[in-house]
């Protein structure tokens, strides 16, 4: 996860950076989306070992007042990540997602289960996530 990623899609750009935090007990995960139908969106994803749960805990807060945690779990080269959400307007969601590697410089994401406020939401297919290659 560490690096520069840029999503491959028609719908969004959204571009990620990931760096280890001071002693390499956190990672940061920086992201800024932007898309016709929602304008721009900015947010901050802090992941951790929680020594707790034995498992890798995360919590993401984003431009527009909204908050999640997630919980972590590896399975080969995939990670599993039950999330739930707390919109700006105080409306909760939740979400499976599924992070695949597909090479050092490629890996896909999909989201799956995914409730807004009690109601189902269409599932989100596959989607190329690609390392941007630092310029010369």
């Amino acid at each position: 996860m560490v690096g520069s990623w840029k999503d491959n899609t028609s719908e969004a750009e959204v571009q990620t950076t990931c760096q280890w935090a001071t002693n390499r007990t956190f990672l940061t995960r920086s992201f800024s989306a932007r898309s016709k139908d929602r304008g721009a969106l900015e947010g901050t994803e802090v992941l951790g070992w929680d020594p707790i749960k034995a498992t890798i805990h995360a919590w993401t807060f984003d431009s527009e007042g909204g908050f999640s945690e997630a919980i972590w779990t590896r399975d080969g080269n995939r990670w599993l990540i039950q999330s739930v959400t707390t919109l700006p307007d105080g409306r909760k969601a939740s979400a499976h997602s599924t992070i695949t590697q597909v090479s050092d410089d490629q890996y896909t994401w999909e989201s799956s289960n995914r409730v807004l406020d009690g109601e189902v939401r269409p599932n989100i297919g596959k989607i190329e996530i690609n390392r941007v290659k630092a310029k010369d």
